[in-house]
C-alpha cells in the first residue's frame, strides 16, 4: 500500500468493518501484492476470502478424521532462513478412500491452526513446503546415513529404487519393524513413538504398503484454494520426485497448476530427498525424508 491507501485502513476504521475484524495490516498487504497492487481487486478478494472463512472454519473434523490420522500434512521445524516447514506427502500407508473433500478439509484444518499460531509471532510469516512424491526414506537408511555409514549414492539406490517390488518389500518390513517397536515401548508410549517415520504408530499397518493418496483433481483444487485465500504465504516449495520417469514427469506437471509466475518461481524440483539439506538442517528435517527429527505426535492427532 502507498501512504494514502494505508490511511484508509486505520485501526479505528477496521474495527467498524466486520469483514476486517480478523485481519491486520500484514494481511491487507499480502492481498494487495497478490492482486498486482490493484486496490479494487484486493478489496474484492479480501471480502470473498472473509466470506469463505466464515463458512469453512471451524472445520468439522468428523468428516476428515481418517485423513488427519494419516499424517499426510503437518508443520514441523524451520528451514535455514527461519521459515516454518510444512510437509505434504503424496503417499501414505494403506489404501486411500479417494475422498478429495476430506483431504482438503484436513489440510485446511491443520494449515489454519498453524498459521494462526505462527502469525502471532510474525504477522508476515512465510512458509516452506516440502512435497514428498514417493514413499518415505526407510528407517534403516535414515539411521545409517545420519551415522555416516552410507553415502549419498547408497541412499539414492536404497530409498529411490526404480523397482516397485523392492519398495513394497521395504514398506512391509518397515511396518513390521514399527509394530515391534511400538509393542516394546508399551501402549502408553505408542502415541509418542519416536520411530514412526510417516504412519500413525497407534494403527497396525502390518501387511500394508505405501500407496498414492492424491490425484490431479485434489492438487488442482488445493492450488486454487491456497492461492486464493493464503496469498503470499509461500516462501518456497521443495518437491522431492518419486522414482521412475512417469512419476517424475507427473511431478513436473505439478507446476502447470501454478498459474502465477511469481509463485511458480518459488517452486523447486529436487533431485532426491538428500537435496533438502541445502535448505533445511538435518536436525530440523523429519526422519521420513532422511533427517534426524522424529515425526511429532501432533501429525496424527485429529
Amino acid at each position: 500500500f502507498d501512504a494514502a491507501s494505508l490511511q484508509r485502513f486505520q485501526k479505528e476504521e477496521m474495527v467498524n468493518v466486520p469483514v476486517l475484524r480478523n485481519l491486520n495490516r500484514s494481511d491487507l498487504e499480502r492481498f494487495h501484492v497478490a492482486s498486482d497492487s490493484n486496490l479494487k481487486t484486493a478489496a474484492i478478494r479480501i471480502v470473498e476470502s472473509a466470506a469463505w472463512r466464515g463458512v469453512t472454519f471451524p472445520v468439522d473434523i468428523r468428516v476428515c478424521r481418517i485423513e488427519l490420522q494419516s499424517g499426510q500434512f503437518f508443520q514441523y521445524g524451520r528451514d535455514k532462513e527461519g521459515n516454518p516447514v510444512f510437509y505434504f506427502r503424496n503417499m501414505c500407508m494403506g489404501p486411500w478412500r479417494k475422498d478429495v473433500n476430506a483431504v482438503i478439509f484436513a489440510i485446511l484444518h491443520r494449515l489454519e491452526a498453524s498459521m494462526k499460531r505462527l502469525a502471532l509471532q510474525k504477522p508476515d510469516v512465510r512458509c516452506t513446503l516440502v512435497v514428498l512424491m514417493g514413499s518415505p526414506v526407510s528407517e534403516m537408511v535414515s539411521e545409517n546415513y545420519n551415522q555416516g555409514r552410507i553415502s549419498k549414492d547408497d541412499e539414492s539406490i536404497q530409498s529411490e529404487s526404480t523397482s516397485t517390488t523392492r519398495n513394497s518389500q521395504r514398506s512391509r518390513k518397515s511396518a513390521k519393524m514399527k509394530k515391534k517397536q511400538v509393542n516394546a515401548l508399551g501402549s502408553d508410549q505408542s502415541s509418542l513413538n519416536p520411530f514412526s517415520i510417516g504412519a500413525n504408530p497407534r494403527i497396525d499397518y502390518s501387511g500394508e504398503d505405501y500407496q498414492v493418496h492424491t490425484n490431479f483433481a485434489l492438487v488442482q483444487r488445493l492450488n486454487e484454494v491456497l492461492s486464493r485465500h493464503y496469498p503470499e504465504r509461500l516462501a518456497k516449495a521443495l518437491i522431492v520426485p518419486s522414482s521412475g520417469w512417469i512419476k517424475t514427469l507427473g511431478t513436473f506437471g505439478l507446476r502447470a497448476y501454478v498459474s502465477a509466475p511469481k509463485t511458480r518461481s518459488r517452486v523447486f524440483m529436487l533431485g532426491s530427498s538428500h537435496d533438502l539439506r541445502k535448505y533445511v538442517e538435518e536436525d530440523e528435517l523429519v526422519t521420513f525424508v532422511g533427517g534426524r527429527a522424529f515425526v511429532p505426535p501432533e501429525a496424527f492427532i485429529c
